[in-house]
């Protein structure tokens, strides 16, 4: 009979995989060292100043579209963005009825969130790094959607734009969860390719600041995740979670059984009556 090895031994590591991390850092170095040659500099900032232009040119169309943009990249959508994700994850979660399930499933969310907080933050000091007006606060004759239409409250300018946070939360969820659920990770890529996509039409953002500064941290970031120690991190968590989720179908259970247990004296108890 073979031997069952333990837990720790059979879990899945990277040690004697290829390794992606070193190559994207290497090409985000390369890409930065390139946008110190004036050449070269000039023409992304060209393309970059017309590109927000385009995406500005969308607004004046429809009404309703306008309104769609405008309550989207407000405080009030941000709000119900993240509901909607929660919702998405508790789903996602609890879909499947089975125990083990849904507790691998909250632990790789739970996993997730904290990555997320911890990147977060060093976005946030990247943000203050870089001291870039956003197309909105830059570029003369913008249409500024907040003067358009009297009633809507969207974010339009911005003095920090690079690189765009709202698309590093986006990126980061979608990217993470393409590496252990494939479809739900396209259906969060979808929505990251939408959602962000939206500030550069009021002007928040610059395209660069998303597909040259969220996009690729947030893609190193991932694979840093899996591919580094950073992973044994989930594995705690998947042990944390397996052992709440035993205690509560446990106690739950005797709490089933009990309640059985004083229905059936009640029926035997009228019976006797």
């Amino acid at each position: 009979m073979p031997e069952v090895l333990p837990v720790q031994q059979i879990e899945p590591t990277s040690q004697h995989r290829f390794k992606f991390w070193p190559w994207l850092l290497a090409l985000q170095v390369v890409g930065v060292l390139l946008m110190f040659v004036p050449s070269i500099a000039h023409k992304v900032l060209a393309l970059d100043s017309e590109l927000a232009w385009w995406f500005n040119g969308w607004l004046g169309r429809s009404s309703t579209f306008d309104h769609f943009i405008g309550r989207l990249n407000s405080k009030a959508g941000d709000r119900i963005v993240v509901l909607c994700v929660g919702a998405f994850i508790l789903i996602h979660i609890f879909r499947h009825p089975k125990r083990h399930s849904i507790s691998k499933r909250a632990a790789f969310w739970a996993w997730t969130t904290l990555i997320f907080i911890f990147f977060f933050q060093g976005q946030r000091l990247l943000e203050d790094l870089f001291d870039r007006n956003s197309p909105g606060k830059e570029l003369w004759g913008w249409r500024d959607i907040n003067r358009m239409y009297s009633d809507l409250h969207a974010k339009v300018d911005n003095t920090h734009c690079f690189p765009s946070g709202h698309a590093m939360a986006y990126y980061l969820f979608a990217f993470m969860a393409l590496g252990t659920y494939f479809e739900r990770g396209v259906i969060l890529l979808a929505v990251a390719l939408t959602f962000p996509t939206t500030r550069l039409i009021t002007g928040a953002h610059w395209p660069t600041d998303i597909f040259m500064g969220s996009v690729p941290l947030t893609l190193l970031a991932s694979v840093l995740a899996y591919e580094t120690p950073i992973r044994r991190s989930y594995f705690w968590f998947e042990r944390v979670f397996s052992a709440l989720f035993d205690v509560r179908f446990r106690t739950g259970r005797l709490h089933l059984l009990r309640r059985l247990k004083a229905a059936w004296h009640a029926f035997n108890d009228i019976n006797e009556e």
